[in-house]
């Protein structure tokens, strides 16, 4: 009860100014030139990054309080792949990534929780692209039987073989 409670109080607390840092560092953007728009792009991401860990740890309380029920339904991975894309590719882009994306047209419909898996595909992506320096970052999906198998791929600094077990555990993270 206390960590949702937390998660709620923080959030709600963190929010009001990071909506204002937003604001003026995008306003001020808009007039800036040379390497002062540079380095407001640098903040306006950071902030944008931030703005989305803030919104997983909320979706993430509201699952596990059962605030926001997992609702599954059959739901198109390419669909949820654009949209996550959208989001994350610009960040990718900047970094002078390239982004491979391999789903075949004809993957069937999974049975998910949309919302849920754009929240595990955002995190897997964003860890990808924020720890590749240069190379690239791919995403593929395949249907392997009855199952499609989505995954994150990139050409970064890697996870050592002690660490693997425990990265999906809640709040690991490996230095």
């Amino acid at each position: 009860y206390l960590k949702s409670e937390f998660i709620s109080i923080a959030s709600h607390e963190l929010r009001a100014p990071l909506a204002v840092l937003l604001a003026y560092a995008s306003l001020i953007g808009t007039e800036a030139t040379g390497a002062t728009r540079a380095y407001l792009t640098q903040v306006v991401d950071s902030a944008m990054q931030l703005k989305s860990i803030i919104d997983e740890m909320v979706s993430l309380r509201r699952i596990d309080t059962g605030e926001t029920p997992v609702s599954l339904s059959p739901t198109e991975v390419a669909g949820v792949v654009e949209v996550t894309l959208n989001e994350l590719g610009p960040l990718a882009e900047r970094k002078g990534l390239e982004l491979e994306l391999d789903i075949p047209t004809d993957i069937p419909l999974v049975r998910a929780d949309p919302q849920v898996l754009h929240l595990i595909l955002s995190n897997l992506l964003s860890n990808a692209i924020k720890f590749t320096e240069k190379g690239s970052v791919g995403i593929t999906a395949s249907a392997q039987g009855e199952n499609v198998v989505l995954a994150v791929s990139d050409t970064g600094i890697g996870v050592a073989a002690e660490h693997l077990e425990r990265i999906f555990e809640r709040f690991y993270q490996v230095e």
